[in-house]
């Protein structure tokens, strides 16, 4: 089913909460500073059921210009703006100020709500139609209805559900299958319970038990999060839905640890950022024209940070003025967790006024202290937003490994979307995936130089070794990767001749051991005592017994001398030799016994078992009893 937020905005005393209360029966005004001053200070919630059947949430909002912040927080992941003029007053300076805000946070549907129609007469109610059509002008309530209602006689009610239960059903479902999100706007907590958050539960859903992550604003610590209980509209459910407001008890953490503003997410499903290019728009009604490096109040989900305004255009224009829009960068002073077309109000810093708003293009981009054509025509492609530029972005930028299902939530895509715009990418050679891990081509190169920067050195060093160990190599490359995505990341560079592999050692592709003279004379001795033993092979130590012959000893390990144990070693002619003659023995006798192969090399018990052994560990061959058989591939 969906679901639905309906929020109030408007100017303080025009009967915002007096209109809650007579729609669902609840007043939302519960501290007692607001019971004794009449006024809301805090955000209020409650709920009520429209005639189609859907229950609608309900946001009410502080009108007094003081809580202007509470008011922002409250707005976040609203659906339907309800904004509320008393007909005894008309249009007043935060009824402009919120019709401001609510322009800016992507709101898609709203109404304009005539309170007070019992205390006015026919022309005052004229007049205040009149005034909302003419100063509203340019905002988001622009051409929108109005409903004139009186709470005391209920005059007007029935209508206005109507018309709600219309803008529920033209209200676009909030997506429910990408990674949740909830920006917390209160944190209290109860008594056998513990820490307990509330918010809006913008994408994605939260069921009981799931573990998410808390992103605190201003730190780069993320706590775990475990969800220990769920209310909805005041019931226990053992899911939450995007478009719900939800109570959520968290298991592990104190309320003292949780501020309004931190945000409830999947584990990398947000960015941690200090700068982000956006696109701002300044509000007609506002009086400031903005200039560069303004200190700016913003405001993103339920949160206030302090930022930087950094324009991004010619150096000829001097302020960006009232009812104007402009590309610009938000340099943050404290990190800050968004997505890419997250919507964001901006207000002066002191004294405090919304100057405007925007949203998010690109939450990692580079610093720019100077505009070209090149970041304004990238900047464009953002706002008008391809889905393959959104991702390619993400990726060029991370640098780090992605899921479809981050790319999807950091893109503010669906995963199908994504799916389809990270599969163009890969056409294009932009992506590679690895294990079903997304990255972009720069990152894989850039690993490439740091592998062939850590392998040539080792050639360097250790001429007459044939590699690295693969696992020395990925634990000093440090790449975020898995044992599993090294190798299939080493396969990539192997295929396009960076690298050559053999067993579990890497090589430069163009790398070739070279032996001096004096070196070359110690591999044709050992060479030649591993050649003449056959299967009665000697040790090790009583062939390389000064430090020369040692170094050639372990240059031949894994091409000529190919070990059966630490001290044991077999010529490969040997072993090969062994691996056809056992074959062929199976073949026609279906297993071989230790003494059977020791009769066909010449050797000792020792070492057949040595070779027997090998081969079992290389699914070459199996052991039955006191026989061995060949594995079913052979």
């Amino acid at each position: 089913m969906k679901n639905i937020i309906i929020g109030t905005a408007g100017h303080i005393d025009h009967g915002k909460t007096t209109l809650v209360r007579s729609l669902t029966g609840n007043n939302t005004d519960t501290l007692p500073e607001e019971m004794k001053r009449g006024i809301s200070i805090n955000l209020g919630f409650t709920y009520f059921d429209l005639p189609s059947g859907k229950r609608a949430g309900i946001v009410d909002v502080p009108g007094h210009e003081r809580f202007i912040k509470n008011m922002i927080a409250g707005a976040c992941g609203i659906d339907i703006a309800l904004l509320i003029v008393a007909a005894t007053e008309g249009v007043k300076p935060q009824t402009i100020e919120h019709a401001d805000i609510i322009s800016f946070l992507s709101i898609k549907e709203g109404l304009v709500v005539l309170t007070k129609c019992g205390l006015a007469d026919e022309d005052m109610k004229e007049l205040a139609a009149q005034d909302v059509k003419e100063r509203l002008e340019g905002t988001f309530f622009e051409d929108k209805e109005i409903v004139m209602v009186d709470s005391v006689s209920g005059s007007g009610f029935d209508k206005l559900i109507s018309k709600i239960d219309e803008l529920a059903a033209k209200t676009e479902e909030r997506n429910s299958k990408s990674a949740p999100r909830l920006n917390i706007d209160r944190v209290f907590t109860k008594k056998g319970f513990g820490a307990v958050v509330t918010g809006t539960l913008s994408e994605g859903k939260i069921g009981l038990n799931d573990e998410l992550c808390i992103y605190h604003y201003g730190n780069d610590e993320v706590s775990a999060a475990k969800i220990k209980n769920i209310q909805v509209h005041e019931e226990n459910r053992q899911i939450a839905y995007a478009g719900q407001r939800a109570a959520l008890n968290l298991a592990g953490l104190k309320a003292s640890e949780l501020t309004r503003g931190d945000v409830l997410a999947a584990k990398d499903s947000v960015m941690r950022t200090n700068i982000a290019d956006a696109q701002l728009t300044a509000s007609k009604n506002t009086k400031i024209n903005l200039k560069m490096w303004d200190r700016l109040r913003v405001y993103l989900g339920s949160k206030e940070i302090f930022a930087r305004f950094v324009p991004l255009w010619d150096q000829d224009k001097e302020a960006l003025l009232p009812g104007e829009s402009c590309f610009c960068q938000l340099r943050f002073e404290e990190d800050v967790y968004v997505k890419k077309d997250d919507a964001f109000v901006v207000r002066r810093y002191s004294p405090m006024e919304t100057i405007g708003g925007g949203k998010i293009l690109d939450p990692l981009p580079k610093k720019r202290r100077k505009v070209n054509e090149n970041d304004v025509a990238s900047l464009s492609v953002k706002l008008q937003g391809s889905d393959s530029d959104v991702i390619d972005g993400i990726l060029r930028k991370s640098k780090e490994p992605m899921t479809l299902k981050s790319l999807a939530s950091l893109s503010s895509q669906n995963e199908k979307q994504a799916e389809d715009a990270v599969g163009k990418l890969i056409s294009d050679d932009a992506v590679v995936v690895i294990n079903n891990l997304y990255l972009h081509i720069d990152t894989i190169e850039d690993w490439r130089a740091k592998l062939i920067e850590l392998v040539a050195g080792f050639h360097n060093k250790f001429g007459l070794k044939p590699g690295m160990i693969k696992e020395e190599l990925r634990s000093k490359a440090a790449l975020p990767l898995k044992s599993k995505e090294f190798d299939l990341l080493i396969s990539i560079f192997c295929k396009d001749k960076t690298f050559k592999t053999f067993e579990n050692i890497i090589s430069l592709y163009s790398f070739e051991q070279k032996y001096n003279d004096a070196q070359q004379k110690i591999y044709d001795r050992i060479e030649k005592t591993y050649l003449d033993a056959k299967y009665t092979p000697p040790a090790k130590a009583d062939v390389a017994k000064d430090r020369a012959s040692l170094e050639v000893f372990d240059s031949m390990i894994k091409k000529t001398l190919i070990m059966l144990d630490d001290v044991n070693f077999l010529h490969i002619i040997h072993l090969d030799a062994a691996k056809d003659m056992i074959k062929k023995h199976m073949h026609q006798n279906g297993s071989l016994t230790i003494a059977e192969l020791r009769d066909m090399t010449g050797s000792s018990r020792k070492y057949c078992l040595l070779i027997l052994e090998y081969f079992d560990n290389r699914n070459f061959t199996r052991r039955d009893g006191e026989k061995r058989v060949l594995r079913a591939s052979e």
